[in-house]
């Protein structure tokens, strides 16, 4: 499916439909009232001059795990200096052609984290819901909440959280789309 048009007259926050695999050749261009965009995980392409003229963007989301092709480099021209990029992943900050511009704009890495029942957060980092799913920005610290007699664990690359002094469990979000959050039984050794 292939989003050909969007109404240059509508403005602030848009969400391109979950089902979107391809944006058309000047989608959205001249919509400069457009400030903050969720690119869905589908998307593989996106054509030329997609988004040119959009310079109201403030904000812009981009969920798809592998960076869509691009025809216009860089994919948000007419963008303000200043404007958030959000990335599913760390690969666009090492594509050449989604770091195109990069002094311009504030670029970050969010991830989605899965826990085990009886794990909660008793702080997290700002998140964003898109698509009835939670991100959390690379680098935020998270604070875990873990049942008596247990130890959490968290694997991305093979690593691990140990409680500080004090038993809180804390760890930093890593460059990873997906953190998952264990509650591991953690015996006792009586003397």
């Amino acid at each position: 499916k292939t989003l050909v048009s969007f109404p240059g007259g509508k403005e602030d926050s848009y969400a391109i439909p979950a089902g979107v695999e391809q944006i058309g050749e000047s989608a959205f261009s001249g919509c400069g009232g457009l400030t903050l965009l969720v690119i869905p995980e589908r998307v593989t392409n996106i054509f030329v001059d997609a988004f040119d003229a959009c310079s109201g963007l403030t904000s812009v989301t981009v969920l798809p795990e592998v960076p869509p092709g691009l025809i216009t480099v860089p994919p948000f021209p007419d963008a303000p200096d200043g404007c958030k990029l959000y990335y599913r992943t760390a690969s666009y900050l090492t594509n050449p052609f989604w770091s195109e511009d990069s002094d311009r704009f504030s670029r970050t890495v969010i991830s989605t984290v899965t826990a085990d029942p009886g794990i909660t957060f008793s702080s997290e980092p700002a998140k964003r819901t898109y698509y009835g799913v939670d991100y959390y920005e690379a680098g935020s610290t998270i604070t875990l909440n873990v049942p008596a007699g247990y130890a959490a664990e968290a694997f991305w690359n093979g690593n691990h959280i140990s409680p500080d002094s004090s038993g809180v469990y804390s760890f930093s979000m890593p460059d990873e789309d997906v953190v998952k959050l264990s509650a591991v039984y953690n015996p006792i050794t009586y003397t």
